[in-house]
């Protein structure tokens, strides 16, 4: 693959990811940030196969880099993580292999069919396990750290709200006698 060729994909990649926030309803000033997302997992993705991986942990790695990515921009943008992840996924989507998949049932080829389509759906399955990595990953060491309860000054100056009690029934009684 030549640099001129890989510059227009990624030029590509990052216009259909711009394009799909927009379907998406992203807000504007997320727009390119979501973009560079997708850009980012493709690129992983992409290298990741020039290495001689199998697709499915091309498609786990660029999606790890999306969610990782998409979780530390809603930190920074204070919006939520989907707004990056959502389109930022897209171009990792083996829609290709399904569709070869399908052109291979309809020329009767099964063999061909079930290999692409075994490929497709692992490489789907490694989105996901992608995703559910980079967002437990982010969940687990990037929560912060909850602050102790402080006490006020003079508590007699607080009052207390007055606390309702629940009328708890049991199932056997009737629900209208509220006697007790």
């Amino acid at each position: 693959m030549d640099a001129m060729s890989l510059l227009l994909k990624a030029l590509g990649v990052l216009v259909g990811t711009a394009a799909s926030a927009v379907l998406f309803n992203v807000p504007r000033s997320a727009l390119l940030w979501a973009a560079l997302a997708g850009l980012m997992g493709w690129a992983v993705q992409i290298r990741v196969g020039l290495n001689g991986l199998p697709p499915a942990a091309g498609a786990l790695l660029g999606a790890l880099t999306v969610s990782l990515a998409g979780e530390a921009l809603a930190r920074a943008r204070r919006m939520p993580a989907l707004v990056f992840v959502v389109p930022g996924i897209l171009p990792l989507v083996p829609g290709t292999r399904a569709f070869q998949a399908m052109l291979a049932l309809l020329r009767q080829d099964h063999g061909l069919a079930a290999v692409e389509g075994a490929q497709a759906l692992v490489a789907a399955g490694g989105i996901a396990v992608g995703l559910l990595m980079g967002t437990a990953l982010t969940r687990a060491w990037g929560r912060p750290k909850a602050q102790a309860p402080t006490r006020p000054t003079s508590p007699q100056n607080q009052t207390r709200p007055s606390r309702q009690r629940a009328v708890v029934l049991p199932l056997w009684k009737d629900r209208n006698d509220v006697s007790n």
